[in-house]
């Protein structure tokens, strides 16, 4: 059976649909083709074993007589695992749901004995625009003594150079030993490479709540425990979402306390 994936969304929803066809191809599918928007996505999953080939096209009609079946996949549901809303088509007796993206490895510099966090350089902007005005230059002030921050997911991740977002991104969040932003794009990297993350949720309780309507509480336990677009629902690996009202202090607090059980492995202490 030959089967194509038609992602038209951004960054996290191409790197889902690649964790489908891997899905795919392990249930005994002959042919799997993936077809997506975004350069960077393309860049990310064009060595990907599962995917047969993967283009950077929109998918239109004159391309539906070379499959048995495709699937366009345009929107993401609040409490439903985002391979669980793609698998509704397709039925697979069974899923996996984490994956690994295939990204070079990079030197990041000198060993001096802290740990490498991979900080989200537009968190600070997600967060200001549903009411969080964050002060980063004070939170790196105040973690710099236990971390080498590398700034990721900013300008020139937006404005695509050929190699950058993977080499100057992606592989600097796998040789990170924790990602810190908001849940996106980014963090989905992050979860791929085996790096735990530590994401704040006021920007995407903010989407559910005033721009789709899904989720109308204030109740940071019940959304946290519903929605299903957050890597703590897909892998074994450390991955915290932090409630919407915690102060910079606070996140402060977490970084600089924050117990990492194995080094090697990159697992860290969820009891802060």
């Amino acid at each position: 059976m030959k089967i194509a994936i038609v992602c038209i969304g951004f960054i996290g929803d191409g790197i889902l649909a690649g964790s489908f066809c891997e899905n795919l191809k392990l249930n005994g599918c002959e042919q799997v083709d993936l077809f997506v928007r975004i350069p960077q996505t393309y860049e990310l999953l064009k060595n990907n074993p599962y995917i047969d080939n993967l283009y950077l096209s929109s998918f239109n009609s004159t391309h539906e007589s070379n499959y048995d079946k495709f699937y366009v996949w345009d929107k993401a549901e609040f409490n439903v695992r985002p391979i669980d809303t793609i698998n509704k088509y397709f039925n697979l007796p069974e899923l996996k749901y984490d994956y690994n993206l295939y990204v070079p490895d990079v030197e990041l510099g000198p060993v001096n004995g802290k740990l490498n966090l991979a900080f989200h350089e537009h968190w600070h902007e997600r967060s200001s625009s549903y009411g969080k005005n964050r002060n980063v230059a004070n939170i790196i002030s105040n973690i710099k003594d236990k971390y080498n921050i590398y700034f990721v997911g900013g300008e020139r991740h937006h404005n695509f150079i050929p190699g950058d977002f993977l080499e100057n991104h992606c592989s600097v969040i796998k040789k990170c030993d924790l990602f810190f932003g908001y849940p996106g794009g980014m963090h989905w990297v992050a979860a791929g490479c085996q790096t735990p993350s530590i994401t704040t949720s006021e920007y995407v309780m903010g989407h559910y709540k005033n721009s789709t309507r899904e989720f109308t509480s204030d109740d940071f336990d019940l959304f946290n425990e519903n929605w299903m677009w957050h890597a703590n629902k897909h892998f074994q690996e450390d991955h915290i979402l932090l409630p919407p009202n915690i102060s910079d202090e606070d996140i402060i607090y977490i970084l600089n306390n924050l117990k990492f059980q194995n080094h090697e492995d990159k697992s860290i202490s969820t009891s802060l």
